[in-house]
This record gives C-alpha cells, structure tokens and sequence, in this order.
C-alpha cells in the first residue's frame, strides 16, 4: 500500500473512536482497497480540516460563539451524512452548542435557523444542483448569509441538540406569514388545472413543499410516484411528469424552483426572470399596508432583468445589484437593512429566489407562496414595459490568452494607438445598430470588484433598449454573455436581440478567427 495511504489510516484509527467507521476502514485497508481508501480519507480529512479551521475562526470572531452554537445540516447525497456528523464533532470538541438536523433537510432551513436561533454560524453538506459525484459544505456566518471574503464523551449528548421539528414548524410559520403579506390583493392563486410538483429525487416533495402547500392552503400537489424518493444518484425521467399541463420542478436541496405551463396544448416556459417579476413584492399591496414605498428593497444580480430596475425607477422604492451568487446577494440585503431598508426580496436569472426577511439564501419553499401566470406577466409588461427574457448563452474556450486577448480588443476597440485618458471611449461605440450609452468594466475598476472578465454595455436605439454582460467563467472554459432587451413591442425587441448576437459572435469575439465552440453549432 501506498506510503501515504497508509499515514492517512494511521493517523485516521489514532483519532476515530467510532467502532463502526474503524471497522470500514481497518477492512478496506486489510483488502488493500486504495482507491476507496484515498477517496474516504482525503475527503473525510479535509471536511475535518475545513471544520477544525472553521471552528477556530468563529471562536476567534463571533461573541459568546460556544454558547450560541453551530446549526448543522446534510442533504441525501453520498457521504453527506458522514460529513455532517464529521463536522459537528468538530464542534463539539471545542465545546460548542451543535443544533444537528436529524435526517435530510433542505439547504434554506439552515440560514433559518442560523437565524431563529442567533447561532455563530451555520454549516449544510450538498452540492445543490450539482452532479451527483459532487458534494460541498456551505458556510452561513452569524448573519445567516453565506461568508464571503474579509471530546469529552459524557457531554456529547448534552451539545448536539436535535431541534429539527420545532425549527421546521417555525419555518413554516415565518413562510406562512408570506403567503398573508403577499397573496391578499393576488388572490391566493396558483396555477389552476392538473399540477405536477416534483423535486428531482430529493426529500422535500414529500415533506416540506406538501406541508407548504397546506399553510398557504393550495389544492394538493401531485407528485411523480418514480422521482419522490431520495436518491443520490439523481435518475431524471422526464417522460414521466410531462403528461400534465402545469409542472414546477426543484433541484435536489430544495434551493430553485421553476415552472412550466401548458395553456391550451402549448408549452410555456418560464424564464428565471420571469419567475423574479412574478415572484417579487406586491408593490400595490405593500403600498396599502400603509409602510413607506421608500423604505422597501430588493436585489438582484447584475446579469438579471433590469424589469424590477425599471418598476422601482416608476414606482419609488430601492433596487441595488450585486454580484452574482447568493452570498453577494444576501450579504447585498444585510447591508440594506443596515440602513434601515425593509428588503423582502432578492432573486438570480439562475432560478434562485429569497423571499421575506428571515431567509437570506435562495428558496424554493417560500418562492410557491407567488402568483404564477402568463396574463400576469402580460400585466406587468402593460405597466413596465416589454422585457425581453435574459437570452444566456456562451462561447468555448480553453485557451486564456485567446480569452485575455478578446477582453483587451473589446477595451482598445476603436483606437489600440490612442494615448486618450478616456478609456471608456475605447470600449465599442455600437452593436446591432444601437448606440452604447454606458459600460461598466468590473474588471478594470468601473463598478464592483470582480475576478476574471465582466463588462455591461447598456445600448438604444429606435425605441429599444438592451443590456449586455459578457463575462469569463470561475470554472469552466467558457465566455458567458448575458443579454436582455426592452421595447414597446415583442417584434421590435426579438429583432433588435438578434442584431446583437449576430454582432457579438462575428464581431466582439470573432469566434470564427479564435475558433470559439458554440453551442448547438
């Protein structure tokens, strides 16, 4: 066996004091099982490692942090329950008070209680929509917001507290309370006819979306008998919920929620912006609860609609973007409420949604307290405008110079010579026949901070508007755009939209030179 496989079993036996866990590895390493030996060790090792330094970084930071405790929670991914019970010992060593979910939960209910029970910090085991080989620990700060950068055996029992009922009842509560705030001027309505509700091989369809439904007192969902249980190898049969005319899916923690419609023997699909537009607050049912319009926010990330932009711009009250991921945008919300802001609701294009003030992570239980239908997106597109829904797409490519070099033509495109001061100038004046009117480099210091490429370019002409974000991806070998028109007419923004991409792909990033991939070409 390898030599450094078998330092990792010594220094795992010297330490492990769980019978069970023990007698796994002292078998694996007797069957000379290396492979999935390195895999349980190395991962297990560094969800300690990252719990220990976890651990002495709250203890540093966050006041009367043992007493306050931890929450800890796991999804049903492999391993994840392994982790959760791995990380809360950590804890536990140092003294802590650690609330550990009993079972799987889904991932909003730890900011929840993050929150409900003023602990110092909280910790969820899942990769949220990722593959199913993936897993991840997700770090909530005393906030209840993800961070972002700046054993005694005889009191085991008394540390780790199982308060996963009580917090699930008062989560219900708290999203309940939505449903009175929210729902009284729309109607309590749904999507009418036969629905079909399914999280994809998760807990939550049976569990906590069916006692959401009851709170805000909707017809009882149907739910895919094949798809309902648990199952952390993600099997999607499609075929199987694509008989009925309304469908919502979730992804596996119960974070995002989308739904398709089928009026009249047609699919419509909604957008994660549409689904934002909707889902927002009800700005005529805020204004008659008699609070300021001016002291209510909302967030959104920058390469989402600017539709809720245009609606506060008309109707009154703050909307401040962020960067994307919901750590910016809760972290985006806390900072409004420090000024006095009521924030009710933050939302990505990516299909994530925070509604009401306890949750600062996206939520996919809270989000069926909405009113959800294509003649209500039409209402709002009569008010506000027609809004193109975020056409995402991207380019592919591995070579980082050839990314470096498209950025820096983009940034010196009308004179590489010139020796101006106004660097702004040298950013392209027009695309698809409208003018630019402003650009916002992230990059280069214009805005916020950001790793990597990103630059908005904001453009009209004949009536229509359209915002541009190209960015890199932190993880993949890609070039991502992100672009939104509005109009006064689907017609006038459709073709405008199609001048831009035309021009994006030939022009800006001349994919044919670079020999960028395209999807679907």
């Amino acid at each position: 066996m390898d030599s450094q496989i078998q330092a990792k079993v010594n220094e795992w036996l010297a330490f492990d004091k769980n019978p069970a866990t023990r007698a796994e590895i002292e078998s694996l390493r007797d069957a000379g099982n290396t492979e999935e030996l390195k895999r349980r060790l190395i991962e297990s090792n560094s969800v300690q490692l990252a719990s220990q330094g976890l651990c002495a970084y709250v203890l540093q930071n966050v006041p009367n942090a043992t007493e306050r405790g931890v929450v800890v929670g796991h999804d049903h991914r492999y391993n994840s329950e392994k982790w959760a019970q791995l990380t809360a010992a950590a804890f536990v060593s140092k003294g802590f008070k650690v609330y550990l979910y009993k079972g799987i939960v889904h991932t909003p209910l730890v900011p929840y209680t993050v929150s409900k029970l003023n602990a110092a910090a909280g910790v969820m085991i899942t990769a949220s929509h990722n593959p199913k080989d993936d897993n991840g620990y997700k770090v909530y700060w005393e906030n209840a917001v993800q961070i972002i950068s700046p054993h005694d055996a005889a009191n085991v029992d008394n540390l780790v507290i199982d308060r996963t009922e009580e917090m699930t009842v008062a989560y219900l509560g708290y999203i309940a309370s939505l449903s009175r705030t929210r729902l009284a001027s729309a109607g309590k309505q749904m999507l009418q006819s036969s629905q079909v509700y399914q999280y994809l091989h998760a807990w939550s369809f049976s569990g906590i979306i069916d006692r959401a439904n009851k709170v805000f007192d909707f017809k009882p969902l149907e739910h895919v008998k094949e798809q309902q249980d648990p199952n952390p190898d993600f099997p999607l049969l499609l075929s199987l919920i694509l008989k009925k005319r309304c469908i919502g899916l979730g992804n596996q923690d119960c974070e995002r929620i989308w739904f398709v419609k089928k009026p009249d023997g047609t699919w419509f699909v909604f957008s994660g912006d549409q689904l934002g537009s909707c889902l927002r607050v009800d700005i005529e049912g805020y204004k008659a609860s008699g609070r300021p319009i001016e002291k209510l926010a909302m967030v959104a990330s920058t390469v989402s609609s600017k539709l809720i932009g245009a609606m506060a711009a008309k109707e009154g009250f703050k909307f401040v973007e962020s960067l994307t991921g919901f750590k910016y945008i809760g972290n985006a919300a806390r900072a409004l409420e420090a000024e006095g802001y009521n924030v009710l609701f933050g939302y990505e294009e990516a299909i994530g949604f925070m509604l009401g003030e306890e949750v600062r992570d996206k939520d996919g239980v809270s989000a069926t307290s909405g009113k959800l239908a294509t003649d209500y997106l039409e209402e709002i597109y009569a008010q506000y405008g027609y809004f193109r829904p975020t056409s995402n797409s991207y380019f592919i490519c591995s070579q980082s110079e050839i990314v470096d070099q498209i950025f820096a033509r983009l940034r010196s495109y009308n004179d590489p010579a010139s020796l101006s001061k106004d660097k702004m100038s040298q950013y392209p004046k027009s695309i698809g026949g409208l003018t630019v009117m402003d650009i916002r480099d992230l990059t280069t210091g214009h805005g916020f901070d950001s790793r990597g490429h990103m630059i908005t370019f904001k453009a009209k002409g004949d009536g229509v508007a359209i915002v541009l974000t190209v960015r890199t991806s932190g993880t993949e070998p890609k070039i991502k755009y992100y672009l939104e028109g509005s109009g006064s007419t689907r017609e006038q923004v459709t073709k405008a939209l199609a001048r831009v991409v035309d021009e994006l792909r030939d022009e800006w990033m001349q994919a044919k030179l670079h020999n960028l991939g395209i999807p679907g070409a």
